[in-house]
């Protein structure tokens, strides 16, 4: 056995010369101010006195200048110090202390809220002396320890001490003396004579872990801390022990610690006769007598074999079916609500082997189902997650992928203390990069360069490149054109023929692959598990050309301001009909030969706006009021406009410039007021050429495009690129976790995919017609007219009903997760419905779907105009015979349909006497998803007043 109190003397001297040292250093570099104090802070007895006798024996300190020492009374009670060191004043009177000779002061306090409000007081703390240079450390301990090692073995005690403090923070600075000087004492040849790694090993009692001699004893302890972190942080697993818990957090049963300590003994495992009684006694010992805990420490966990009778309860990784049973079966063995079923046991079972992708789907409706209370026991949870949500994302807008990827999986992996950080790896080698379209790489650049280079700065995301030598030239990633440009260059310069721009239309080439790790800040894996982000797109999508047409507008010099028409493409390859669609730019008719999806060219409509407003404006009547102000804010707009989309090609989209140049158009079509021209015409005249900048006109259609260099539009992209930024960053910042994550991505989704700003776009028709976004593509978005119903005899349109009924779908299954006690009776209501589809396609899709298989589902299709009703009704039996026909052939939906109801019902004919009474759980009104419309414009005055602001 060690000698304690010899161990534990060295350590507060280790602290006094690690203190003194502190205050030469901090009294030094303050040795020119005059009336300088230091404050030792909350400090133990012992600390507090060996520091104390530690400074006053090495006073005058370096030779030029003596300290006033000035301890409380109430302090020193209990220290042996000098007594010239003691005063009669209180902490708070030592700091407004006048001192003639001007001599630094030495002070100390235990006040904790006492704070330094004056620049010349500095202090010293616990965690300052614990954190102190190692060197310090190594220093005390050849001082006065007479440690003698090598430089090699230094700098092995240097790595095991530093990655001490990193593995755990909350070490106290006694406990960490401590275990300096207890290696010292088991190094020391008048002793042990051990070497540095089995005395780092013989030491661990002394920070509350059992002791383990040969634990470190291996090569792979260097003078790099990696893998001292790595097995520090292990040994972590074992400080429960001294406290006599088990990994539940339970206290050990003493029946079952004697039963196991039984059992070795009959296995034939042997005991020391001593080590025997310590285990006797730590199994006897009261729950709060860690005295015993202490003498088991003292024992090694190997070669006494104490580790043979913790090997039960030893956590370790069990099958997931087992776990859950267990948690189960612990957690609510006195409640039969939260009882398993005989059929999830025996499913469970089947979990604790290898897992088969068709038990996925049985597996995320067991989680969907306990969930809450597999949440009691965060492990298991975060077991449960990493199967039930995908490893792998894939997506064709890379911010809605990334927002799915860390909050599904991320959060659960990354937690908010300091250390962790996460590493996305962008997947190819140099040639793999060469290879890919280069629209799409360059599109996915431009877009979302910004993004990368923000998360990169943070410190929390790191970004790196699969293949080597990535310094030596242009990211792919983020400057996919220098990039290229770079090895082009450089095939050049060696003779070789010059680099094509690849055309490639293979699904390799159009996907970029991420792999992303959550890891520790020594580089090592916090987290198992890999993830993997796809995004892809596809080739006959609107905006791989947007690079060219951004310079376009870059180049055009002064006059930025352009707007083009292009032409529908009325007749598909096949002979069809089709209509403009941003998902297949074949439906428009571009003839430009620099780029199949350019909208900006030379040899399109393009028409220079800057030029016809600068020379109406200038052609004004000299009686217009603003004519000089409209001309200095169009200037001021072209100016910052410009160096928005200069900005935008050469680092991505920059916020601060997106938002001044919208906030300068806003200002421009601020001065678009009656009240500012001689004639509204003039006024209309104007508004109708700004009001063109960054859209796109079909010709022959009321049909426009808003383009991503839209003054608004760019504003608009700016805030959702800063608001996917910094969601990100805080999610990876603190510790986030979800209870619904299904909601919170689809909440997610629908709030990052909105257009942010509004958008006013002019129509030179006589009959000005509403036009809505009917879709938004990488930035672009259709503005169409809907079908007015005033035209049609029909009481129903061609619109698609199997987007509205997937949308429905997913809302009943969103609002059963959130009320599952609904599912025994719910109903649910279409209201002014007049689409008989519709009510088939919604319950094919509520049949088909797994998650409402045991739903009793009421279905009301309700209209308040009786001719549409009826037409709905006549459809409805016209049908009856194929819809059964269809769904009773489906095995599984047996269960739904028998439990079905559908009604045709008018508002009138619900009962009015029944008050407080909801008797429907989801009312769904039909114009929420329908494509048609009355347009009905009114007649307003106009007022002056009131800016024409977007």
């Amino acid at each position: 056995m060690p000698d304690k109190k010899i161990i534990k003397k060295y350590a507060y001297d280790l602290i006094g010369y690690v203190g003194s040292f502190l205050v030469r250093d901090r009294l030094s570099a303050s040795a020119e101010e005059n009336g300088f104090m230091l404050r030792l802070d909350n400090l133990d007895n012992s600390a507090l006195e060996s520091i104390i006798n530690a400074v006053y024996i090495s006073n005058p300190i370096d030779g030029n200048a003596d300290i006033n020492i000035l301890i409380p009374e109430n302090l020193a009670i209990n220290l042996n110090i000098p007594v010239e060191c003691i005063t009669k004043e209180n902490s708070a009177g030592i700091r407004n202390l006048n001192v003639d000779d001007n001599r630094p002061i030495l002070t100390a306090t235990n006040e904790t809220q006492l704070s330094d409000t004056m620049g010349n007081i500095s202090s010293i703390s616990r965690d300052d002396l614990k954190k102190a240079n190692i060197n310090i450390w190594l220093e005390a301990c050849r001082s006065i320890c007479k440690l003698n090692l090598v430089e090699a073995d230094e700098q092995i005690l240097s790595a095991a001490l530093r990655a001490l403090l990193k593995a755990n923070s909350e070490l106290s600075l006694s406990d960490f003396a401590n275990f300096c000087s207890s290696i010292c004492y088991y190094s020391n040849s008048n002793n042990e004579g051990l070497n540095i790694r089995r005395a780092v090993g013989a030491s661990l009692p002394r920070i509350r872990l059992p002791k383990d001699i040969d634990y470190f004893d291996n090569q792979r302890f260097t003078k790099s801390i990696t893998n001292w972190v790595k097995y520090f942080t292990k040994l972590k697993a074992r400080e429960r022990i001294f406290t006599r818990q088990d990994t539940y957090g339970r206290i050990f049963e003493r029946e079952f610690l004697r039963a196991n300590l039984n059992e070795c003994l009959q296995n034939g495992i042997h005991f020391e006769e001593e080590v025997l009684d310590v285990i006797n006694a730590y199994i006897d010992a009261a729950d709060n007598d860690y005295s015993k805990s202490t003498d088991l420490f003292e024992c090694d966990w190997e070669k006494d074999n104490i580790k043979k009778i913790f090997d039960v309860v030893k956590e370790k990784q069990t099958g997931l079916g087992d776990e859950t049973q267990i948690h189960f079966t612990t957690e609510f063995e006195h409640n039969e609500v939260n009882q398993l079923t005989p059929e999830e046991v025996d499913f469970l079972k089947k979990l604790n082997g290898k897992i088969d992708k068709d038990d996925i789907p049985e597996i995320r409706e067991f989680f969907a189902r306990h969930k809450h209370d597999l949440y009691l026991r965060p492990t298991l949870y975060k077991r449960w997650e990493k199967i039930v949500f995908d490893h792998k994302v894939e997506c064709s807008d890379f911010y809605q992928g990334l927002i799915k990827l860390f909050t599904n999986n991320i959060a659960s992996c990354a937690q908010s203390e300091d250390g962790f950080y996460i590493e996305i790896t962008v997947s190819g080698a140099k040639r793999n990069w060469l290879d890919k379209n280069y629209d799409v790489a360059r599109f996915f650049s431009l877009m979302y360069k910004p993004l990368f280079v923000r998360l990169n700065n943070s410190g929390l995301v790191k970004i790196k490149h699969a293949f080597k030598n990535v310094d030596s030239c242009a990211s792919p990633l983020t400057d996919y054109v220098d990039f290229f440009d770079g090895e082009n260059n450089l095939k050049r310069e060696s003779g070789d023929s010059k680099l094509a721009r690849s055309k490639s239309k293979s699904k390799e080439n159009r996907v970029i692959k991420f792999d992303v790790r959550v890891k520790n800040t020594d580089g090592s894996n916090a987290d198992t598990s890999q993830f993997q982000l796809f995004w892809t797109t596809d080739l006959d999508v609107i905006g791989l050309e947007l690079y060219d047409d951004l310079k376009r507008i870059a180049d055009n010099g002064e006059n930025p301001l352009l707007t083009t028409t292009v032409y529908r493409q009325p007749i598909d390859k096949k002979g069809g009909i089709h209509s403009v669609s941003l998902e297949d730019i074949t439906t428009l008719d571009l003839k430009s030969s620099e780029g199949r999806g350019r909208l900006l060219s030379k040899s399109s409509d393009e028409v220079n706006l800057s030029i016809q407003l600068k020379d109406y404006i200038e052609n004004l009547n000299s009686l217009t009021p603003i004519k000089e102000q409209l001309l200095d804010a169009l200037d001021c707009f072209e100016r910052s406009y410009k160096e928005c989309i200069e900005e935008f090609l050469a680092n991505g989209l920059n916020y601060d410039l997106a938002v001044r140049q919208a906030s300068l158009f806003a200002k421009l079509l601020d001065l678009c007021t009656p009240g500012n021209f001689n004639a509204i015409s003039e006024m209309e005249s104007v508004l109708s050429l700004l009001l063109k900048v960054g859209t796109v006109d079909i010709a022959n259609e009321n049909i426009k495009i808003v383009a991503p260099w839209h003054p608004e539009r760019l504003k608009s992209l700016a805030i959702r690129q800063q608001r996917v930024i910094n969601y990100c960053i805080n999610l990876v910042a603190n510790s986030t976790e979800f209870i619904e994550k299904n909601l919170f991505n689809k909440a997610c989704a629908d709030e990052f995919s909105a257009t942010i700003s509004p958008e006013i776009l002019y129509s030179e028709k006589d009959n000005a017609n509403l036009l809505l976004s009917t879709s938004s593509v990488n930035g672009y978005s259709l503005y169409e007219e809907p079908v007015d119903l005033s035209l049609s005899k029909k009481f129903y349109t061609d619109s698609n009903v199997e987007k509205a009924a997937q949308e429905i779908e997913e809302f009943i299954i969103s609002y059963l997760m959130l009320y599952p006690h609904l599912k025994s009776n719910l109903n649910i209501v279409l209201y002014e419905n007049n689409i008989a589809d519709l009510s088939y396609l919604l319950v094919s899709r509520l049949a088909e779907a797994d998650d409402l298989a045991d739903v009793k589902l009421n279905l009301t299709i309700m209209n308040s105009q009786y001719e549409k009703l009826d037409l709905t009704y006549r459809d409805l039996l016209n049908r009856i015979d194929k819809t059964q026909f269809e769904l009773a052939n489906r095995e599984k939906n047996d269960v739904f349909l028998s439990n079905l109801r559908i009604a045709l019902l008018r508002p009138e004919s619900l009962k009015k006497d029944i008050d407080n009474i909801k008797p429907y759980d989801i009312c769904i009104l039909y114009d929420s998803f329908s494509t048609h419309a009355e347009v009905c414009w009114k007649k307003s005055s106009v007022n002056s007043k009131i800016p024409m602001t977007p």
